[in-house]
């Protein structure tokens, strides 16, 4: 009779131990969804905020860091690695793309909001410049991160 209790008591042990998860698996759940989490965090830039290429994880760009999304998309600054401004191919006479600012080749137009009317679309909402611009194949993509981090944070 003995010998079945101890066996009774055995076996309760071990079921008790089973139902409790190993702490390093607790931990690799743990790291697991941190490093999710980490992952689907989106960077938001502003209009009218500096751009750093480290918020995005990405070594220093003199290109664009340090320059607004304003100061790049109104070719005020370049924001491309080939020094180009955005004017250079969307401008009164060359309006690539469909999109032209009534400035001359290389010109700024400072005065640019990402809610004036450009060829009857605006920067802002579903359908607009910003939009077919980080869908377009050929636009740098250090620049089409920044105007997404924008989409993301509203426009703002």
């Amino acid at each position: 009779m003995a010998r079945i209790s101890g066996f009774i008591i055995l076996l309760c042990l071990l079921l008790g131990c089973g139902t409790d998860e190993p702490s390093a698996t607790r931990v690799m759940k743990n790291m697991e969804s941190a490093n999710a989490s980490a992952v689907t965090k989106k960077v938001l830039v502003g209009w009218n905020e500096p751009i750093s290429s480290a918020k995005f994880g990405l070594a220093p760009n003199p290109s664009i860091d340090g320059k607004t999304l304003a100061e790049v998309i109104s070719s005020q600054k370049a924001g491309r690695d080939d020094g180009q401004l955005c004017s250079a191919c969307h401008n009164q006479n060359d309006a690539q793309g469909g999109y032209g600012v009534p400035v001359a080749k290389n010109g700024a137009s400072p005065n640019l909001k990402p809610t004036d009317m450009v060829y009857n679309k605006t920067w802002v909402g579903p359908g607009g410049w910003a939009e077919r611009f980080v869908k377009n194949s050929t636009k740098p993509a250090n620049v089409k991160a920044v105007v997404q981090a924008w989409i993301d944070n509203n426009y703002k």
